[in-house]
């Protein structure tokens, strides 16, 4: 008995040590290799870049039919080439890197860039006068900015975006329609005046009934 009640119960699984842990290496193009211990990878693996071709880690020698150029996908966005650059690195969009000459090309993908376009909305120098900004929906509404943008994501109110042209650049814009901002704010103080009819209402029967 007693060397059953010294048996050794069941054992409990080893903590993962931190050099165990295998470790994404860097800087291959979309290809997720480990760093194991004995594992050689070959240089061709290594060398590829994101755009480039991953068998060689060069460029591709023709446009893809799919692709735009960053001069054209400026000229759809309405900002300079390192402007649109930068936004479609940003947007994650697709692209391929074409030899031309000398240097190298981005070839971005159409259907990506068209739809960064139809989202970024046109390009106005003034605030249009039929439509309400920001402040003065909030203003009218008698909210916040939070609450407001919780108005759009629920469809009560539609917003529409502009990029307005400023003396530092393009800024984006929200407007919205005046008819449906008053609309939306006469229902807001009706559902008001009626809670407030409510509380009073529960007020006077806490005195009448007591608590």
């Amino acid at each position: 008995m007693a060397e059953e009640s010294n048996r050794p119960g069941r054992q409990l699984a080893e903590p993962v040590r931190r050099d165990c842990l295998r470790r994404t290496l860097t800087g291959v193009g979309g290809v997720r290799l480990y760093d194991v211990e004995g594992v050689v990878y070959p240089e061709r693996v290594l060398r590829v870049r994101p755009g480039y071709m991953r068998g060689s880690g060069e460029a591709y020698r023709e446009p893809p039919p799919w692709g735009i150029s960053t001069r054209q996908a400026a000229r759809l966005l309405g900002c300079s080439e390192a402007a649109a650059r930068s936004c479609l690195h940003r947007h994650h969009v697709g692209f391929r890197v074409v030899a031309a000459g000398k240097g190298c090309c981005n070839y971005w993908r159409r259907s990506a860039v068209l739809a960064l376009v139809k989202e970024r909305g046109e390009i106005v120098k003034r605030k249009p006068e039929r439509l309400m900004d920001a402040a003065e929906a909030m203003a009218a509404l008698g909210v916040g900015r939070s609450t407001l943008q919780r108005y759009v994501r629920c469809g009560m109110l539609r917003q529409v975006k502009l990029r307005l042209l400023t003396g530092r650049g393009l800024k984006n814009r929200a407007y919205f329609l005046p008819a449906q901002v008053r609309g939306l704010a006469a229902r807001l103080r009706a559902l008001r005046a009626r809670e407030a009819e409510l509380q009073a209402l529960r007020e006077q029967l806490k005195c009448t009934c007591g608590p």
